[in-house]
């Protein structure tokens, strides 16, 4: 947002997970979402743009939550945390 990136996805009628390959590309819709938690924490702290944009200590401090918020869902078997996760909703 601060570097003013133009928006350069088109026009999707549909779920765009449903999508070919070739229509998500005709869309601009190369990168997809993580599909695990792993995955995601993974790419949080990879992405500096994070600093940037909170600055360093929210940034740790918000990193760090996170990190013990997986903690706490690593530890927890399927239906307890499937139980836990609905609850909070």
């Amino acid at each position: 947002m601060r570097a003013s990136l133009p928006l350069t996805g088109g026009h999707c009628d549909g779920t765009a997970a449903k999508l070919s390959p070739a229509d998500r590309e005709k869309l601009g819709l190369t990168e997809t979402l993580r599909h695990t938690l792993d995955d995601s924490f993974a790419a949080l702290v990879a992405d500096r743009d994070i600093e940037d944009i909170m600055g360093p200590f929210i940034a740790s401090s918000y990193l760090t939550i996170k990190k013990g918020e997986a903690d706490t869902l690593h530890a927890m078997d399927n239906e307890k945390r499937k139980l836990y996760l609905i609850s909070k909703i």
